[in-house]
């Protein structure tokens, strides 16, 4: 096996790698999908679009460290509005909006999911890890056709939990998932519980069908989502 010997062979390997890895998992969740709804036709749609929008996440996320890293350092915000009127900060650069976060503003909150985050960090240290790690190129799902307002007249699913969002506590299975989707749009959710949640597609959930809530920043800007972590 040849093993590349430059720093630009290296840099490609570690580049092209992960991409690949990314790729394969997709096609194997969107094979998944297929298994689980029977919505093969579909499913090859989904599968286009989740690997489309799983690469350009991708280069993007790449692209975004050193865009990230240099308006933070110059602390190149602004106040704005969101979609829901609440003032946040808002990169300076019209062309940075894609590694902005239109939900909570480029600066985190003190506390996210109850817990102090970062705490004691400077602002332009806090906008680095919020918009390059935490939240990479964030405000995609805002930019249409990337992004869709959900309409639960046609959201369709299966799985054995309706909301994982608000998965009770003591509920006792192991195993809880769904797959939801509303026309090319379908999203993925499996946990595991107290070991592995995976999850890719778009943020849509089996409860969705039930209504829409024009204050849920999620119905209204339903964007995509690859996560896996540990599992609740």
């Amino acid at each position: 096996m040849h093993l590349p010997h430059t720093a630009l062979q290296w840099l490609g390997a570690a580049v092209v790698v992960p991409w690949a890895l990314l790729m394969l998992v997709t096609i194997v969740s969107a094979i998944a999908a297929g298994v689980l709804s029977k919505q093969w036709p579909a499913c090859a749609v989904w599968c286009l679009l989740w690997l489309a929008h799983g690469t350009l996440s991708y280069i993007g996320a790449i692209l975004g460290v050193p865009i990230v890293g240099w308006l933070a350092y110059r602390e190149a915000w602004t106040i704005g509005i969101n979609p829901l009127g609440k003032p946040i900060e808002l990169w300076k650069p019209a062309w940075a909006y894609p590694w902005g976060n239109l939900e909570d503003g480029v600066i985190p909150p003190s506390f996210v999911s109850g817990a102090p985050y970062l705490a004691g960090c400077s602002d332009r240290w806090r906008a680095f890890v919020w918009c390059a790690w935490r939240n990479k190129i964030s405000n995609l799902r805002f930019t249409r056709p990337l992004g869709f307002t959900i309409d639960p007249k046609r959201v369709a699913y299966v799985g054995n939990d309706g909301n994982l969002y608000e998965t009770l506590p003591y509920d006792s299975r192991p195993l809880l998932w769904s797959l939801a989707w509303q026309g090319p749009y379908a999203g993925l959710w499996v946990v595991w519980r107290g070991h592995i949640q995976f999850r890719i597609g778009w943020t849509i959930v089996p409860a969705d069908a039930k209504g829409f809530d024009p204050m849920n920043l999620r119905q209204l800007w339903c964007g995509y989502s690859l996560q896996f972590n540990k599992g609740a």
